[in-house]
């Protein structure tokens, strides 16, 4: 096993939140407040008519622009208030990337897209949650590049990430070219 197998990115599809929850432009913020309490949410993509999106609005949108200005929330539409244009990221593009774009646009959110269409939403807390995470894969490649840790030979126990559910293990299996803890091999294979 090569260093270059260990997994050392995240993909922004990986701690995306999806499915997207949309808001009119005409929906006032009492309804899109509701909205986020009801998905347990804190943003939502305003769509036009022909349901394309066109805008976000944020929990922090209707703190700064509505409540904090004294607005009755009952009179103020999605239109008033939300950012636009939407910042996007490709589904399949690092958390990495997604960090840049944050920083350069000043943004908590990103549109998360795949093959043109919006698929999900990620915002700066969910690359906070996984940076924990992140970091132990960057921390296992500088070891193993720099002979702290050995890369294991070839018919013994492979040790550490699994390929599909990401979990660490001390007994891989390669199975073309991807390497698969015990569980994953009994759910996916078949076979112990």
């Amino acid at each position: 096993m090569s260093s270059d197998a260990f997994r050392t990115e995240i993909s922004v599809r990986e701690i995306m939140n999806s499915p997207v929850i949309t808001a009119n432009t005409n929906d006032n913020i009492i309804k899109i407040s509701k909205t986020l309490r009801n998905h347990n949410i804190s943003s939502v993509i305003v769509v036009d008519d022909k349901e394309q999106p066109i805008g976000i609005v944020t929990m922090s949108d209707i703190i700064n622009k509505v409540l904090a200005l004294d607005k009755n929330p009952e009179s103020v539409l999605a239109k008033d208030i939300m950012s636009y244009p939407i910042k996007y990221i490709d589904a399949n593009e690092t958390i990495q990337k997604a960090i840049k774009i944050f920083s350069s646009h000043k943004v908590s959110k990103l549109g998360v897209t795949y093959k043109g269409k919006i698929v999900g939403i990620i915002s700066v807390s969910d690359v906070i949650r996984v940076i924990p995470e992140l970091l132990d894969l960057l921390s296992e490649k500088a070891m193993i590049k720099s002979g702290i840790i050995p890369l294991p030979k070839t018919g013994g126990p492979i040790i550490g990430y699994c390929d599909y559910c990401g979990n660490w293990s001390d007994s891989l299996s390669e199975i073309d070219g991807k390497y698969y803890c015990p569980d994953c091999i009994v759910d996916l294979f078949g076979k112990e």
